[in-house]
């Protein structure tokens, strides 16, 4: 389990690489393809590791009066999850 990125907090120079981020906003139950959503550049080349979703990871907003919660798909490999979302990666056996 983690928390999303807050992007103001990350430095974006002439080497940053873009990351499609998956913001409060964008979570349903079927979560948008990975080019309907919002690109953003960082400098650090791991952030994919830290906060990249993986296939069935369960993605929840954090914030608000209701909560809403997707699942990742194959797609969304690599996204990075944005400010306000908690990320709940099942294991193997689940």
């Amino acid at each position: 389990m983690f928390t999303g990125i807050v992007p103001a907090r990350l430095k974006s120079g002439p080497a940053a690489r873009k990351y499609q981020v998956l913001n409060a906003k964008d979570v349903s139950l079927a979560l948008p393809e990975p080019a309907e959503l919002e690109q953003l550049s960082f400098d650090d080349a791991t952030i994919s590791d830290r906060f990249g979703l993986q296939p069935r990871d369960i993605v929840l907003t954090a914030r608000g009066s209701r909560i809403r919660a997707g699942v990742a798909r194959d797609a969304h490999i690599g996204v990075i999850a944005g400010a306000n979302l908690i990320v709940v990666r099942p294991g193997p056996a689940i």
